[in-house]
């Protein structure tokens, strides 16, 4: 499937998103009761549930003592938090993230073409050489909810995007939806994208944060092969299998079958993605899916 024929794929199946963040987990420093009855309530009747669990004494989590976990939330619900934070005058630090959006479809089965289309054209890029660009993982083992979840196993620094075409929907009801996932499993991970207070997750944009760090490229195999050749002007084949066979060989994708023909087709691609420039038209498509 062309770029072309992908993009009005898309604008096709997708009918209406849902962004919001599916679960925030927030450490306090007190083992005293923060919300109160009423202020449970407040935040039931956003749609959202709140759960408080003691943290056990770690090195780890420092002074902290309670772990308030957060689902389906939106930014009345931290506001309210925050009321609640404000009144009590306790520290808190933000420790887990997931930034969620729900693509509603008319059917399960467009519902998993949407994913298809996604994954096709998404890839999460890993930081460390040494280990695999991506690689795939069943969420679930019914096939009806089965999903696909990528992530660095050596250096994922926190983040772990996930993707799956069914799943117990909240936001979107009962309408079949493509439901994706990226999240910020750590508290380092989430200081090095500026959510340190509340605030910041009240003015967050989900869908812009979405276009910014979710990566789409048209031939995620070849990243780093692009890399490689960035500094050879006129790349011979030997220097192509050379550059594959090096960047390759410890990799679980390999371009052992693919003509050399159509790697030198690529190369224009290829140098764009060494120096970190997205093709016009993958910039097209990650605006459809987080527009």
């Amino acid at each position: 499937m062309t770029a072309r024929d992908s993009k009005a794929t898309i604008k096709t199946l997708i009918k209406k998103r849902y962004a919001y963040f599916d679960h925030i987990e927030i450490w306090v420093d007190t083992e005293t009761k923060i919300l109160d009855r009423s202020t449970r309530q407040k935040i039931k009747k956003q749609g959202a549930n709140v759960s408080i669990v003691p943290l056990k004494i770690s090195p780890f989590q420092g002074e902290y003592r309670t772990k308030l976990e957060l689902t389906q939330v939106n930014p009345q619900v931290l506001q309210i938090l925050q009321a609640a934070f404000d009144q009590h005058a306790c520290a808190y630090l933000i420790a887990r993230i997931e930034f969620t959006v729900d693509w509603v479809t008319e059917t399960p089965e467009q519902a998993r073409t949407l994913q298809r289309l996604f994954e096709q054209y998404f890839i999460h890029r890993c930081r460390r050489r040494a280990a695999p660009p991506f690689y795939f993982e069943n969420v679930h083992q019914d096939a009806d909810s089965a999903g696909t979840s990528y992530f660095s196993p050596k250096d994922s620094r926190g983040l772990v995007p996930l993707i799956y075409s069914s799943r117990q929907k909240r936001r979107s009801g009962d309408q079949p939806c493509a439901h994706f996932e990226y999240r910020l499993t750590t508290t380092a991970a989430c200081k090095r994208h500026n959510f340190r207070v509340l605030q910041d997750l009240i003015e967050c944009d989900i869908l812009a944060f979405m276009r910014q760090h979710v990566t789409f490229i048209a031939k995620p195999s070849k990243e780093d092969v692009g890399r490689a050749l960035a500094s050879a002007a006129n790349p011979s084949r030997r220097t192509l299998e050379r550059c594959c066979n090096d960047f390759f060989k410890q990799r679980q994708t390999t371009l052992e079958q693919i003509p050399i023909q159509q790697l030198l087709s690529w190369l224009p691609e290829l140098h764009a993605l060494a120096q970190k420039k997205t093709p016009a038209h993958l910039t097209k498509i990650a605006d459809l899916f987080f527009k």
